[in-house]
């Protein structure tokens, strides 16, 4: 354990305890912490301005004539190191009270307002620090080892830092939208003169109140239910009616939780849901310079990151034209196909130089699906005319249509002329020409008849067989021309004309020889 000594100004204090076992085991030094106290705000001082301060169990009475940092009163105090120093000032309207600290060799701190029960500062040789350190580091140099200064500031320059308004996610990260909600948090450290009142006005459109409004750190009670309507919310708080608080609202935070009035919906993609809330704090004060008016507007923002949905992201659709020849197979560009259903299309696209076209940007086929059709062009068999699919959130489908060659004649090579498309049908004939009449056969050429009287001819001889007489052949006359049938008419009907008349003429030589 470490001893720790409160300092009286001017001696040694008695030595007290440090917390926690982990101290830092220092051997006990002196250390040089020096106070100073300054006022902000006004351009001058009516009267002088007094303060009453405590370090540790020391007081410091510091009067202040001049407003900056040029009008600063200073007082140094020695303390029996490591140890812990309460700083502590009463309170005093109009002035709010801010502090920074600074170690040696180090800057100092931004402003932070001073606690109502005072801030706790660690001091050790060469440094000191707002937490326990296991390990402290000395500063260079021959500066106080720390060095604390106390403002006081009073018109606008304390009324935005002595107001605060938080406003956090209750959820950072939610699925549900019902989930969404935001807590608003007004603080205030500013000091009012009695009997002076905040009026507060909260301003966030678009939200419903689901908790509070919630008053703690004060004694007076939670204030009266505020009304929202278009987003505003007021109420006021007097300080003659909350009498434990006297004459400041220092300590005062006011709770809400909000939720957006309308609740957004979900999408594919991750939201950011934000919201900006908005208060007006306006006190009436006594028309004193040294007291000027309330009059602070502040605003802070959040937000809520609302997952994604992947149900609900946009589907594409590609069509893959495959052509197959002699069992070769190739992409096809140029091939049309329609696609429409579930409230979209009809859409058309036709297949790039891959065999591909794709229809992006479609809704999820929730309940539903989509159609896709080719356009047959001649000579090829199709697999398929028309495929059904139904792509969920987010997908891609790719869907295929297979066409075959129509071989006429055969293809071996896809690249033979032979393979492509078969011409169209010739057109059909018209009725057939009627055929000219044959020509009319010429005359047969007369038989041109003897002038002299032809010998006789020969008696044929008889043969007698069986009592009966056969004569021998009979003699035929001499024929004329050249034999030959006449143009156009056919040879067969002038043989047997001829063969008749032979037959006729033996006929009658017999019948004279049996006479």
């Amino acid at each position: 354990m470490v001893l720790l000594a409160l300092a009286a100004f001017g001696a040694t204090a008695r030595a007290v305890v440090l917390d926690g076992s982990d101290a830092a085991q220092v051997q006990s030094q002196q250390a040089t912490l020096v106070v100073c106290k300054q006022v902000e705000g006004v351009e001058r001082l009516e009267s002088e301005a007094k303060f009453a301060i405590k370090v540790g169990s020391n007081n410091f009475w510091p009067v202040i004539k001049t407003p900056g940092p040029n009008g600063a009163v200073c007082d140094k105090f020695t303390f029996d190191t490591p140890t812990k120093v309460l700083i502590y000032e009463e309170p005093q309207a109009p002035w709010t009270a801010f502090f920074t600290y600074q170690p040696r060799g180090g800057g100092a701190s931004s402003p932070t307002a001073l606690p109502p029960d005072g801030a706790v500062l660690f001091l050790y040789p060469g440094t000191c620090a707002l937490e326990e350190l296991k390990e402290p580091s000395p500063g260079a140099g021959n500066a106080p080892d720390c060095t604390v200064t106390i403002i006081n500031r009073t018109g606008s320059a304390a009324q935005l830092d002595a107001f605060s308004l938080a406003k956090t996610p209750v959820i950072p990260v939610v699925d549900d939208p019902a989930d969404i909600a935001f807590d608003i948090v007004l603080s205030s450290s500013y000091r009012l003169r009695t009997p002076d009142s905040l009026h507060i006005n909260f301003y966030d459109p678009g939200v419903s109140v689901i908790d509070g409004p919630h008053a703690a750190k004060a004694s007076c009670g939670t204030p009266p239910m505020p009304w929202f309507e278009y987003g505003l919310a007021s109420f006021a708080l007097h300080n003659d009616e909350c009498k434990s608080i006297t004459d400041d609202v220092n300590g005062l935070e006011i709770r809400f939780r909000v939720r957006p009035a309308q609740l957004p919906q979900r999408t594919c993609e991750d939201q950011v849901i934000s919201n900006t809330a908005m208060v007006h704090l306006l006190a009436e004060t006594m028309p004193y310079p040294t007291f000027p008016k309330v009059d602070v507007k502040l605003q802070n923002s959040a937000s809520v990151i609302l997952k994604g949905d992947p149900a609900r992201c946009p589907v594409t659709i590609r069509v893959h034209k495959i052509l197959n020849v002699v069992g070769f197979t190739s992409d096809g560009p140029g091939w049309q196909f329609t696609l429409e259903g579930c409230g979209v299309g009809p859409l058309i696209g036709t297949t790039g130089a891959d065999g591909v076209v794709e229809f992006p940007d479609l809704p999820p086929a929730v309940g539903c699906s989509y159609t896709i059709t080719e356009t047959l062009q001649p000579g090829w068999t199709p697999q398929f005319v028309t495929q059904t699919v139904q792509p969920q959130g987010g997908e891609t489908v790719t869907v295929e249509f297979l066409n075959i060659r129509d071989f006429n004649p055969p293809c071996v090579d896809p690249a033979d002329p032979r393979c492509a498309p078969p011409p169209p049908p010739p057109t059909p004939p018209g009725p057939p020409a009627t055929p000219a009449p044959p020509a009319t056969p010429a005359p047969p050429a007369p038989i041109e008849q003897p002038t002299a009287s032809p010998s006789p001819s020969p008696t044929p001889p008889v043969t007698t067989i069986a009592g009966e007489v056969t004569p021998g052949p009979t003699p035929r006359p001499p024929a004329t021309g050249n034999g030959a049938p006449a143009d156009g008419i056919p040879g067969w009907p002038l043989i047997a004309g001829f063969v008749l008349l032979g037959s006729g003429l033996g006929l009658l030589a017999l019948a004279r020889r049996r006479a």
